[in-house]
């Protein structure tokens, strides 16, 4: 059984260890039954003897001794803090495996480990004879167990022990665990058969987890290799940071101590800090929070190069200083989006989601809180919503940034007094529409329009009553053109119109619709009886073969002038 419980973790790919963690037995006269129709799995934290204090490294006849001569203490509480490593701790329980009707049917059962930070495990097993006391000692090796020194582990947890157990007697145990960084233990017994079964499903979502952060990352890459944009790719490089840690916290890098643990840490504190700053684009929407993150990203890359150097204590200290990276993500996020950053939503929810997620991770790892899937998994299932969430945050932060480019594009070409297109985009416009019909023998005609006499209604009802009379009539121009015409400001009081397919006869009737229809505009200031009125001229030519922008907007001035001369007040077609 044991042999093909190999097979299906090297053949499954995904293998991560299920079940809750470690047995442990109390009192040396106590031993724990196993009954056939116990649950799917036993807490053993409550029924363990062990020796108490981040106890020096010693052997086991050593750690025999202690336990005959009562230095081993029991436990009480469902998980065992060990607190902050480097050190080991010995502990001693026994179990009987009941008779079912009598009989005596083995059914293997395994002890399961499961903790980032533990260093190394030795099991030992003995069988006591008829007076209680103890024969020999063997060692019971983990069940998965690659040979050598490999960087990439077996899917599957590394810790897990097939028990040694005799239907019907007593088997005592001891085991030993040396662990690196802060250690909890939550001691858990599965049957075989069962942790099978347990595995396969926590695999499942988790390679689903490994799966969407591949399809993320190549995304990502491929987003940022078409728009240029650096928020990509370093969103890209936060969550290759993310699961590296986590393929750490599963057992599938090597790896155990708290300079591992820490390291990657570093790299998600920089990857977060960066995808943040550019994001938001901090230096130049919020120079203050930009310059907290450099400092948050100094902390970060210290964090990182101090692995090499570093003693445990400081570097714990900068490892716990990171967390206050997602806190002011999430206030840069807040701020943002109350002045409407497009994406700031998604991004706020995506990182108070993963800060949850943290908060129970932490107040695990320092024993506030029992260890139990929800909590000990919590961060890595929120690091998978904020993944989700955070792509949300992009595309609507891509979809505002769009609108805003267009809209600063239009207000670039818009006179803002009138609302019309300005000269710029009169210019680029008239050559565009010169070249199509010069390419399709087409028509094409120009207004050219006037105020008349403007400078006396500047000098009579002063500047703000001229700048009413452009803006009356930059609306009297956009409700009297046709779909696909271009009215624009020229400069000053004079404007333009360009009419793409119109002939002559066509663009002498709009302008003249536009001159009857602002000579009944009434202009009313603030001062009685001083209401006034004003008339335009326009000139109106059309293009002929051989002539550039320069010969049509020259023919229609020509006209323009002849209307002034004519008395003003009129439309000439030249």
């Amino acid at each position: 059984m044991i042999a093909a419980l190999k097979r299906s973790s090297v053949t499954s790919g995904c293998l991560l260890g299920f079940a809750l963690v470690l047995l442990l037995l109390a009192r040396n006269s106590f031993a724990l039954e196993l009954k056939q129709d116990a649950p799917v799995s036993l807490e053993l934290a409550k029924a363990v003897l062990y020796l108490p204090g981040n106890t020096p490294s010693f052997p086991l006849e050593e750690a025999l001794l202690k336990l005959k001569t009562g230095a081993f203490a029991a436990h009480e509480k469902p998980t065992l803090s060990l607190g902050l490593g480097p050190a080991s701790c010995w502990l001693s329980f026994s179990l009987v495996l009941s008779p079912v009707n009598g009989q005596e049917i083995q059914t293997a059962w395994l002890l399961v480990l499961d903790w980032a930070f533990i260093d190394q495990v030795r099991l030992y097993a003995s069988k006591p004879g008829p007076d209680k006391s103890d024969s020999t000692w063997q060692e019971v090796k983990p069940v998965f167990d690659p040979p050598g020194k490999t960087v990439l582990r077996p899917p599957a947890p590394k810790n897990v022990y097939a028990l040694p157990l005799t239907p019907g007697k007593e088997t005592r145990f001891m085991l030993k665990v040396n662990y690196a960084g802060p250690t909890n233990l939550h001691p858990t017994l599965v049957r075989q058969t069962d942790f099978l079964v347990l595995n396969s499903r926590r695999s499942a979502l988790v390679g689903i987890y490994y799966g969407l952060v591949l399809a993320m990352v190549l995304y990502n890459l491929a987003m940022f290799v078409s728009l240029k944009d650096n928020s990509y790719l370093w969103y890209g490089f936060y969550i290759l940071a993310m699961a590296l840690y986590f393929m750490f916290l599963n057992g599938i890098l090597a790896g155990t101590g708290p300079r591992t643990h820490l390291f990657f840490l570093g790299l998600i504190f920089v990857g977060g800090a960066q995808f943040t700053r550019h994001f938001f684009m901090t230096p130049k929407v919020a120079p203050l929070a930009d310059k907290v993150f450099l400092a948050y990203l100094g902390l970060s890359i210290i964090l990182i190069i101090g692995n090499l150097f570093l003693p445990p204590l400081p570097l714990f200290a900068l490892g716990m200083s990171g967390g206050v990276g997602p806190l002011l993500s999430i206030g840069v996020g807040i701020y943002l989006w109350r002045s409407g950053f497009a994406g700031a939503r998604f991004f706020v929810l995506a990182w108070f989601l993963l800060s949850l997620g943290i908060g129970l991770f932490i107040l695990t790892l320092t024993g506030a809180i029992p260890i139990s899937p929800w909590s000990l998994h919590a961060f890595q299932v929120t690091a998978a919503l904020e993944t989700v969430i955070l792509s949300l945050s992009l595309a609507d932060r891509v979809k505002g940034l769009r609108k805003s480019q267009n809209f600063f594009k239009i207000q670039a070409l818009t006179d803002t007094l009138t609302g019309l297109f300005n000269k710029r985009h009169f210019e680029t416009q008239l050559e565009l529409h010169l070249r199509r019909v010069r390419r399709e023998k087409g028509d094409l005609s120009l207004i050219m329009l006037d105020v008349d006499k403007f400078k006396e209604v500047n000098d009579r009802h002063g500047h703000p009553q001229g700048d009413a009379v452009l803006a009356r009539l930059g609306s009297v121009l956009n409700s009297s053109i046709r779909e696909g015409d271009i009215a624009c400001r020229y400069g000053g009081e004079e404007f333009s119109i360009i009419l793409p397919e119109t002939s002559l006869e066509i663009a002498g009737e709009v302008a003249e619709r536009i001159r009857k229809t602002a000579a009944i505009q009434v202009f009313a200031p603030a001062k009685p009886l001083s209401s006034f009125k004003v008339t335009v001229s326009l000139g109106v030519a059309a293009w002929q073969e051989g002539e550039d922008t320069g010969d049509l907007v020259s023919k229609a001035d020509r006209a323009l002038y002849q209307a002034k001369n004519l008395g003003r007040n009129k439309t000439v077609c030249n």
